[in-house]
């Protein structure tokens, strides 16, 4: 608060400024917000994590749970487990919606 305080006058009438213009406000601080950190804000449950990110990724290029599971080296229980969380946090139902949802929110 002290560094505010001593700005002073100027920073006073910045801070009144900004107040009246919440949207505003809030587009300048998330304008150089990560990705991810939007499309939280922006209706996601909750951030996806680095693998589910790659399964996405590798979702919506078409390819099939076996094939994400030797890309990533991973088992294909493990793939169904990533999808079933993305689907959740997503809010879809399928990779098709999946895929779409990821695209709307700049993920993919």
């Amino acid at each position: 608060m002290r560094t505010f305080v001593d700005l002073g006058e100027l920073m006073r009438r910045l801070l009144e400024r900004v107040m009246s213009m919440p949207e505003y406000t809030a587009r300048l601080l998330t304008a150089d917000a990560e990705p991810q950190e939007r499309a939280v804000q922006d209706g996601l449950i909750e951030p996806l994590s680095d693998r589910e990110l790659d399964v996405l990724a590798l979702m919506a290029e078409g390819m099939t749970n076996q094939e994400i599971a030797d890309r990533l080296f991973i088992s294909i229980n493990t793939v169904r487990t990533h999808a079933k969380s993305l689907y959740r946090k997503l809010s879809v139902r399928n990779r098709a919606q999946a895929a779409l949802r990821a695209g709307e929110l700049n993920l993919i």
